[in-house]
């Protein structure tokens, strides 16, 4: 993962870099939003800002936080206890020692796992295994605060968590135990949010499925958009979760059928089928509530039914004394090709990496980089405005005011109402509980500029050209618009 993290670095997705200055913020002076004076509550994990933040604040000994050195430190970190939740699932089950590496590998390798590093997707993939390990170990009480973490990470790890609960028969006699530790890890934060920000969850929770962003394609064909765009990597990234597909559905006819020790062996294995039935049932909750089809909002249910496959398929052994070779594991025979494959996308990326080798980013972390650069020294401290559009690396780098639905709490209380006043009546009391203590006084703020962004080469002389994989030659313009106090320009 250190090497990974190497390659990788300099090529986050724009949205990783809004994780960044979030971080950084919290990290230098306890601010929780993305420019300086105006709180926000658009991290989605707040579990994982608060941790980069505090790595970030123990190199503040240099005179600086370093965000993207504390981003590595978790990330391997992270990697680390991946690791050791998946031996914990291989001893539980009886598994040799290779179908945990293969587990490990299969994760870690994955193009989409790579391309969305600085983003919750460690955390999201760490609590996953730990939320198995301890259902397999029948702890209820660490089952839950695993849980409340994993919750804290990504709200939407309920999902799982509560399906495999339901599975394991050591959690369900213990479920008070379960709720109290996932109330113990998720209520402080929830209600101190619920307070403070005026909301419990996220507000990019909201944003996120405010409009259409990619025209015709939504989340349920969002996996066939990026096949179009990336074929090979978009192959390898799912192949470890169609196969994990095919083994739930046969453990789940031989399931049905099996009777007497061969049912018992197989109901052992009834938690590893409820995380994969969790990759299925969050794919259709998220095709139903229908955000915008980012490529990390299928990495959960990836790397749910990748350990499915992974764990559906490697065989039992009485001990490591007796374990099978390699190749004689159906998990490990499955697994490397699509290891070594997944690898051989990652490298033909180019080392190191540019932008993600799955990304829907309008410009390079090069370009945003540069773009922000120049725009501090040309605005200093003006505001500017940028919406709708790709605000994380150009406010990393500029250290400016860039204002847009993420950062500025007021465009974001207009998208609420509106949301609010179209949802079906269940709904708006959902909306109306969560934001019971929204200060709805809170108004957009001014600007002095303004940044467009244009798909296709400039026709005249254009500020910024910038360019990607994904949309092709595009430039930025900024401008400063003409205000108007009755009849008088100013």
């Amino acid at each position: 993962m250190a090497v990974g993290f190497l390659i990788i670095d300099g090529s986050f997705t724009d949205d990783a870099y809004l994780t960044l200055v979030y971080a950084r913020n919290v990290a230098t002076n306890l601010h929780w939003g993305v420019i300086s004076g105006a709180v926000a509550n658009t991290a989605t994990s707040p579990l994982n800002v608060g941790l980069i933040a505090a790595v970030a604040a123990l190199t503040r000994v240099s005179g600086r936080a370093h965000v993207v050195f504390a981003l590595g430190a978790e990330t391997v970190g992270l990697a680390m206890v991946f690791a050791w939740g998946w031996l914990r699932v291989v001893d539980r089950l009886c598994l040799p020692l290779a179908v945990a590496g293969v587990g490990v590998a299969v994760a870690l390798a994955n193009p989409l796992f790579l391309s969305s590093i600085g983003l919750e997707v460690a955390l999201v993939s760490t609590a996953l295994i730990l939320v198995l390990a301890m259902a397999l170990e029948g702890r209820p009480a660490w089952f839950g605060v695993v849980s409340g973490l994993g919750i804290l990470a990504r709200p939407d790890v309920a999902v799982f968590a509560v399906l495999v609960g339901v599975a394991t028969p050591a959690v369900r006699r213990g479920w008070r135990r379960a709720i109290w530790g996932t109330l113990c890890v998720t209520a402080p934060w929830m209600l101190f949010s619920w307070f403070y920000f005026g909301s419990a969850v996220p507000d990019s929770l909201i944003l996120k499925t405010s409009g259409p962003q990619f025209g015709a394609w939504t989340y349920a064909l969002g996996p066939v958009m990026y096949l179009r765009e990336r074929p090979l990597a978009v192959l390898f990234a799912l192949i470890p979760a169609v196969v994990g597909l095919l083994s739930l559905s046969t453990w789940l006819a031989a399931r049905a059928t099996a009777r007497g020790p061969q049912r018992d062996a197989l109901r052992r294995r009834d938690p590893v089928a409820a995380l994969g039935a969790g990759g299925l049932l969050y794919y259709g909750l998220y095709s139903s509530l229908n955000p915008n089809p980012y490529h990390w909002y299928y990495l959960a249910p990836t790397i749910a039914l990748s350990a499915c496959f992974v764990l559906m398929t490697g065989r039992s052994v009485a001990s490591r004394a007796r374990a099978t070779s390699g190749l004689q594991i159906a998990s490990v025979a499955v697994g490397a090709p699509l290891v070594l494959g997944a690898l051989a996308v990652d490298a033909g990326q180019g080392l190191p990496w540019k932008e993600p080798v799955i990304s829907t980013n309008r410009a390079r972390p090069e370009d945003y980089a540069r773009v922000g650069m120049e725009l501090r020294a040309r605005v200093g401290s003006a505001p500017v405005e940028f919406r709708p559009g790709e605000t994380g690396t150009i406010a990393y780098y500029c250290r400016c005011r860039i204002q847009d639905d993420y950062s500025d709490r007021g465009l974001v209380i207009q998208t609420i109402r509106a949301r609010a006043q179209r949802a079906p009546a269940i709904e708006k009391v959902i909306y109306e509980l969560n934001y019971l203590w929204l200060d709805e006084r809170q108004r957009p703020r001014p600007f002095d500029y303004r940044l467009y962004y244009h798909f296709g080469p400039a026709r005249s002389p254009a500020t910024w050209e910038v360019w990607s994989s994904w949309a092709g030659p595009g430039h930025l313009t900024l401008e400063r618009p003409t205000r108007r106090l009755g009849n008088k320009a100013r």
